[in-house]
């Protein structure tokens, strides 16, 4: 059979097959021409019996990218009228749903003396109970009071950026909060990961200069670390357990490339990292679907 038969057979998308080929974890099919291949029956079983099932956690990140990576979503409008309206489109209790009022971070409208909450809300109400699911809540020591920093930010505020060198960032040192920026600084693509180091380094410009970001009420600054990937799949996958192994960075974030997102993911799930995805266009990844 062809790809798009064994697509139609397992579910699994073309591009993720190719991945699953690429890295090994299924044998390369025989060819019947230059840019066709063929795949027997024995691809169908071995698909569906070791890639097919998903785990609780990857079902909760699907869930989670299925509801808010969708920009489609974003052009809608779906305000929620009430509170209990509101409780029962988010799964948001009513504890939670009245401090993040009391924090600015849900802010709903008063019409007719009932609470209108726009999409936003919903958004936010909703990333906070699937937080919690994948283990960021307050059972696993995480503070949701942190969240009312978010509403604090002012672009008014915003500290004098005019010292700010592309060039020549200021890295901070000491105790501090470290992101891997996975993106290829060599190769073909180099003038992507610069354009990325140029933007993450003016944000961690503005968060430092303002004393840093608070953790376990203490300030910590940010550090991004240069990962270079090369936009080859094999150097992104050494390069992102180095990040995790020698550089102990806390999350990372990357990259131009669906194949090399899917597996800087894996990466990210086998050391127990938190990975950001910005430039993924696999519907896989990006849906969860």
């Amino acid at each position: 059979m062809k790809i798009g038969e064994l697509v139609k057979r397992t579910g699994v998308p073309k591009e993720t097959i190719h991945f699953y080929i690429r890295e090994g974890l299924l044998r390369k099919p025989r060819k019947s021409s230059s840019n066709s291949a063929q795949y027997h029956s024995g691809y169908v079983e071995q698909i569906v019996k070791n890639f097919s099932k998903q785990s609780p956690i990857d079902k909760a990140i699907a869930q989670y990218q299925s509801r808010f990576s969708r920009p489609a979503d974003r052009l809608l409008t779906r305000e929620v009228v009430g509170r209990d309206a509101f409780r029962e489109a988010t799964g948001l209790g009513r504890k939670w749903l009245a401090k993040a009022e009391e924090w600015g971070v849900i802010t709903p409208d008063l019409k007719g003396g009932e609470s209108v909450y726009s999409s936003d809300d919903v958004a936010i109400g909703r990333l906070m109970v699937d937080m919690d699911n994948l283990g960021f809540g307050p059972k696993d020591g995480h503070d949701p009071e942190d969240l009312k920093h978010i509403a604090k930010f002012e672009v008014k505020e915003m500290p004098d950026m005019s010292d700010y060198y592309p060039s020549h960032p200021v890295i901070a040192t000491g105790d501090v909060i470290k992101v891997a920026i996975l993106a290829p600084f060599s190769g073909f693509a180099a003038l992507n990961g610069e354009i990325y180091w140029c933007i993450t380094n003016w944000v961690a410009h503005d968060i430092n200069k303002r004393g840093g970001i608070v953790v376990d009420g203490k300030r910590k600054k940010v550090r991004f670390i240069k990962a270079d990937t090369q936009q080859q799949p094999s150097v992104a996958k050494q390069i992102a357990e180095k990040m995790c192994l020698q550089e102990k960075v806390d999350f990372m974030w990357g990259t131009p490339g669906s194949n090399i997102s899917l597996i800087l993911q894996g990466v990210a799930k086998k050391y127990r990292k938190i990975y950001m995805n910005c430039a993924c266009l696999l519907l896989q990844q990006t849906t969860g679907k």
